[in-house]
């Protein structure tokens, strides 16, 4: 059986704790690394090639934006979704100046719960939303 492998980068021990049970729980997920910096983010995907990184937007040093910019330079890069507490909407731009795939707040309170793992086995996420939604043939905002 073939599972993702998942780099988690966030500098909160409870919340990357939280991240580290949550995807070990959910069927092909695989937990490979962690960093609590952008930097060591960088470090972490070269060597452990994941192909999903679940990255905080801010991070001490390098932010998640940055280095979530980096990454998705590389030749072969990893599916990104970027975490926070802001609002989705503010998520819709972090996804565009990072070039992440999806954007997930750490609030429940969402509008759209599950995104990052549906983008992740292939479902639609944050980012291809907002691209519709600009061009006028996604769901509306409300939704």
């Amino acid at each position: 059986m073939h599972r993702v492998r998942v780099v988690l980068v966030d500098n909160q021990e409870a919340f990357l704790r939280a991240l580290v049970a949550v995807v070990d729980v959910t069927w092909g997920f695989v937990v490979v690394g962690q960093a609590p910096t952008g930097e060591e983010s960088l470090k972490l995907t070269d060597e452990l090639k994941p192909g999903l990184v679940l990255m905080d937007v801010n991070l001490p040093g390098i932010d998640g934006i940055e280095a979530t910019r980096r990454l998705r330079e590389r030749r072969t890069p990893p599916v990104v979704i970027l975490l926070s507490t802001h609002d989705e909407d503010a998520g819709e731009l972090f996804v565009a100046q990072s070039g992440a795939n999806a954007y997930v707040t750490k609030s429940a309170r969402g509008r759209n719960p599950g995104a990052g793992r549906r983008l992740a086995v292939g479902g639609h996420g944050s980012r291809t939303r907002a691209r519709s939604r600009r061009r006028g043939t996604g769901p509306s905002r409300g939704r």
